[in-house]
């Protein structure tokens, strides 16, 4: 699994992809102010490497997860060459007493210092990096979903307000890494074997968030869909492209979004 790669571009992602998105946004307040002003001090903060005001800028839930994260990894007893790998990106933190000890902000910051200097030319990746703003989807007043074409699939980027300030989410592919680690050591706990996984894995529910524009001809539709492993559960947030003359076009607008959901489901399944 390329994860090194996959969070590393979805952190450089969101922060250009927030940047572009609200680059008209005028306002010249707090760096929580608008979600405008957070993504401008993240993506300046990445671009000068000062992780730790990056990592201050991520939403105080995503900060525990992100340690909840860290301190399974390090409860492991028999830890295989992933998790290994795992593990020292949280260097100087190297021991379960050291990450219980450390703040989410800290092992966060060590780890984002480590994946960074680990990736041949991320300096290059993020100055040359182009995106394309296809629009946003409002989920809540407080959660705003933006879609954006980085390389050759869009990608959503949240940002959501808490207390009265803006942060980033952190994006689905990262916590698809978190969620990996989550269901293996599910199984790992429960003695059952993860062999023919993509077997055993059923599409339990879809819920549409809204759609984008993505040309004359294509909608690129928003879906937080929740899996099943026998009885583990997880979900998968993106995009899917729905073209013109699909079933599914036809209902992107619709209120109710049943026949929207039923017209997913069976072009997926095919």
């Amino acid at each position: 699994m390329n994860w090194r790669w996959t969070l590393a571009s979805q952190l450089i992602a969101s922060c250009l992809l927030l940047t572009e998105a609200h680059s008209s946004d005028q306002d010249s307040g707090a760096s929580q102010g608008t979600s405008g002003a957070v993504a401008r001090h993240s993506f300046e903060a990445l671009k000068r490497r000062d992780i730790a005001t990056f990592v201050s800028l991520f939403h105080p839930d995503e900060i525990k997860r992100f340690k909840t994260f860290a301190t399974d990894a390090f409860k492991v007893d028999k830890p295989d060459q992933e998790i290994q790998q795992i593990r020292k990106l949280f260097a100087p933190f190297s021991t379960i007493q050291g990450v219980a000890a450390a703040s989410g902000s800290d092992l966060l910051t060590a780890f984002l210092k480590n994946l960074f200097t680990s990736i041949p030319n991320f300096d290059e990746a993020i100055a040359n990096a182009e995106l394309q703003i296809l629009g946003e989807v409002v989920e809540r007043p407080d959660k705003v979903h933006v879609i954006t074409r980085i390389a050759l699939r869009p990608q959503p980027v949240s940002c959501q307000k808490h207390d009265g300030r803006w942060y980033q989410l952190l994006n689905d592919e990262v916590l698809r890494v978190i969620a990996a680690f989550e269901r293996k050591e599910y199984f790992r706990k429960k003695n059952v074997a993860i062999e023919n996984i993509q077997k055993r894995m059923t599409m339990d529910q879809i819920a549409v968030i809204g759609h984008v524009k993505d040309g004359d001809d294509v909608a690129q539709v928003l879906c937080r869909i929740k899996m099943k492993i026998d009885d583990f559960s997880f979900s998968i947030f993106g995009c899917y492209p729905v073209r013109k003359g699909e079933p599914a076009w036809n209902h992107l607008d619709d209120k109710d979004k049943t026949k929207l959901v039923y017209a997913l489901r069976a072009k997926w399944v095919h």
